[in-house]
């Protein structure tokens, strides 16, 4: 895995915080395994919403379908 430097400003109650439950680890480590969890989450959550818009839009042409099957069968077919 290829590394990048970064100069970053974080609020010193944070680094504290930070400091407090690396033990061992280093900062930056703690710092990258934190993102990739918070990126994993916005993930699932783009993709909970996607579902949910898909499912809505899904919902009508269900029922569109549904009331074309229910002209049919009151025809007497």
């Amino acid at each position: 895995m290829t590394y990048k430097r970064l100069t970053i400003t974080f609020p010193e109650d944070l680094v504290t915080r930070v400091q407090r439950c690396i033990h061992g680890r280093g900062f930056s480590t703690y710092l990258a395994e934190a993102a990739r969890e918070k990126l994993k989450r916005d993930d699932k959550a783009t993709l909970a919403k996607r579902l949910a818009e898909g499912y809505a839009q899904s919902g009508g042409e269900d029922r569109a379908i549904a009331q074309d099957w229910n002209t049919v069968t009151a025809d007497g077919l």
